[in-house]
């Protein structure tokens, strides 16, 4: 009887004594989920900022290309050399090419030294069916020029890319792209 009697009193001093502990240890728990919630608010507030950002980055940018898509269908593209029909028939995909990019702003043309697949200014990939050109293979964008040698591997290659200025350039002088000119130095 003595026994029961001490483990009663025992339970009861234990659970005086555990009583404010469980309730602190609920309020803290009702406190890490209060700061949690407002973490959550405050990341979702900045994240949904962001995302409007983004968007608005986004739409200048397929601005910016529509136009510049624009502008290349209507300056005329001058051809060098004897005008074969593969010159003609990669200048009509040239075309149809801006064409399609201005119509749905889909395709995005990369910048200079940009790495191929992927857009950094919009993490968006390209296009996979878009043509490459140029010894970066890359989609066309900007002025090009194609070069002289019929048996051109490349054919069409970006001014910035093999170092040359679309102010300052002939283009009624013949141009070869460097693996074509040394081809063409092999064989003299």
């Amino acid at each position: 009887v003595k026994r029961s009697r001490r483990t009663a009193v025992t339970d009861s001093s234990v659970d005086a004594k555990l009583d404010p502990l469980i309730k602190q240890a609920h309020q803290t728990a009702d406190e890490k989920v209060k700061v949690a919630s407002s973490t959550y608010d405050l990341v979702d507030k900045h994240i949904q900022r962001l995302d409007a950002i983004l968007r608005k980055a986004e739409d200048e940018v397929r601005e910016r290309i529509d136009q510049a898509s624009l502008e290349q269908l209507q300056a005329p593209v001058q051809e060098s050399g004897g005008g074969s029909t593969r010159r003609k028939e990669a200048l009509q995909k040239l075309r149809a090419a801006a064409a399609s990019a201005s119509a749905n702003a889909s395709v995005l043309a990369m910048p200079a030294g940009a790495p191929r697949g992927r857009n950094p200014d919009l993490d968006l990939p390209i296009d996979p069916n878009e043509p490459t050109y140029c010894v970066c293979n890359r989609v066309s964008f900007g002025q090009m020029i194609a070069c002289d040698h019929l048996e051109c591997k490349i054919e069409w290659f970006h001014f910035e890319c093999v170092g040359l200025n679309p102010e300052t350039h002939n283009t009624k002088a013949k141009w070869y792209c460097s693996e074509c000119a040394s081809l063409r130095k092999k064989t003299k």
